[in-house]
């Protein structure tokens, strides 16, 4: 997911993934795992997952450890919304 210049920083990226989220929830997954760029470039995609309940994990699938590519999972997507709902 990537948001264009223009339009960063308004609060776009987190209803993106907050759509995601209820979709997966709906769709009777219980966690997400998401590869994402390793380099500076993708600090504020690494700040943005982190700050909505995800945590750095180890590759998974088949996805091999590299330098390019951090991995991050939310282990319950239900749990995370229902925090972000009561606030």
């Amino acid at each position: 997911m990537r948001t264009s210049k223009g339009y960063r920083n308004k609060g776009l990226g987190e209803k993106l993934l907050t759509h995601i989220e209820n979709y997966a929830s709906l769709n009777g997954l219980s966690c997400l795992h998401l590869e994402i760029g390793s380099m500076s470039f993708f600090e504020p995609a690494h700040r943005l997952y982190l700050k909505n309940g995800f945590n750095f994990c180890k590759p998974f699938s088949d996805y091999k450890a590299n330098p390019y590519s951090r991995f991050i999972l939310e282990t319950s997507v239900d749990c995370v919304l229902k925090r972000r709902k009561n606030g």
